[in-house]
């Protein structure tokens, strides 16, 4: 698959950030306060080995968790972003 563009941004308000596919930022494939299994998401890591030429892209999360020993997990996720 070619053409698919995807970066790490900070969006205006400096406090969110995340994964974005598309021109200038387009459509957010996650973001800080966005869920993943059940657990807001405080941090997001994106480099540009995670996106590969099927279109898939990996990134790396921390997730606040209280039931986890430090308070926070790490987890590394694959997603597959609609481009239509």
């Amino acid at each position: 698959m070619t053409g698919i563009v995807a970066s790490h941004a900070t969006l205006d308000d400096f406090e969110t950030s995340g994964v974005f596919v598309g021109p200038r930022a387009g459509r957010a494939v996650v973001r800080t306060g966005d869920v993943i299994d059940g657990d807001p998401v405080s941090n997001v890591v994106f480099c540009e080995e995670g996106l590969n030429d099927a279109g898939q892209l990996t990134y790396v999360a921390t997730l606040d968790d209280p039931e986890a020993p430090d308070g926070v997990r790490v987890v590394v996720v694959r997603a597959t972003p609609n481009q239509a």
